[in-house]
């Protein structure tokens, strides 16, 4: 599996760099990661199915691989519903404070980010501006569901 991912994560290096259709940032993110980023209330990490590095090379790809400095990762589990709490934990090691359930936010594309808050009581944030439709989404029941991110005023107030 180690050789897998060493070759895996040398490919992805230089395929991402090559010019294909559908490589843009969801819209609005760079602009809310901005804002974001400047308050002091809300924090930052990532979950994902990607392994770390295979993460990151992602991010660093569209250069918002900065905001990141916690985060969960297919390397800790590949269940989903498991990731929420290393980056949990992860944070209350970094900040040596531990957020209530509902002060963490899961925002995502998929039904799996919807479903992967669920078992810990975060809050579901699914935006519909990727593979999956306002409708498809709203079946999975989030607790707030968006177009897009363009509204930086909108999402905000939903992360208080």
């Amino acid at each position: 599996m180690e050789d897998f991912k060493r070759i895996y994560y040398e490919r992805l290096q230089e395929e991402i760099h090559a010019p294909v259709d559908g490589k843009l940032l969801m819209p609005g993110i760079d602009p809310l990661l901005r804002s974001i980023h400047k308050r002091k209330d809300i924090y930052l990490g990532l979950l994902t199915g990607n392994w770390q590095t295979s993460g990151f090379i992602k991010l660093a790809y569209f250069g918002i691989d900065h905001y990141f400095d916690i985060g969960a990762f297919a390397d800790d589990s590949e269940i989903r519903d498991e990731l929420l709490p290393f980056a949990i934990k992860r944070f209350a090691d970094k900040h040596d404070k531990k957020p209530k359930a509902d002060e963490v936010y899961v925002i995502g594309d998929t039904p799996s980010d919807i479903q992967c808050a669920r078992p810990h009581g975060a809050v579901a944030v699914a935006v519909a501006a990727a593979h999956f439709t306002s409708e498809q989404l709203r079946a999975h029941k989030p607790d707030y569901l968006f177009e897009d991110l363009t509204d930086i005023a909108a999402v905000l107030q939903v992360l208080g």
